[in-house]
């Protein structure tokens, strides 16, 4: 049976693998696995220094495990703010979208300046 650090560092590296946009279901996996596993600790291993590292780990664990879900959170609104985009573009043909090629919108602060640089439309001051 491997050790609490290896089923902390197990987790922390299944976290770290887990991509930009992870799978909701794998995230809940993932995340019951840590509530398991905290549960056995708390249940077996005494308190003192180790419990205290293993408490470490399992916060670093979790900031990962937290960090994803915030990437998920983040994926959903991009894709819900472009539907809405989607439904008021075709709902007003007749406005254009900040996003459409038409309007030559960046919303990159530093792109926008490089564009304005090659196109010579910098401003003087």
């Amino acid at each position: 049976m491997p050790s609490w650090e290896e089923l902390y560092n197990e987790l922390i590296a299944k976290a770290k693998r887990l991509g930009h946009n992870p799978a909701p279901a794998r995230l809940r996996v993932l995340r019951e696995e840590l509530d398991h596993i905290d549960h056995r600790i708390r249940h077996e291993v005494p308190a003192g220094e180790r419990r205290y590292e293993l408490a470490l780990l399992s916060q670093e664990a979790d900031t990962f495990l937290t960090a994803a879900e915030s990437r998920v959170q983040i994926a959903r609104n991009v894709a819900r703010a472009q539907r809405e985009r989607e439904a008021h573009d075709a709902a007003h043909p007749n406005i254009l979208s900040p996003r459409s090629a038409l309007a030559d919108w960046t919303p990159d602060p530093i792109a926008r300046a490089e564009r304005n640089h090659r196109e010579g439309s910098e401003r003087d001051h």
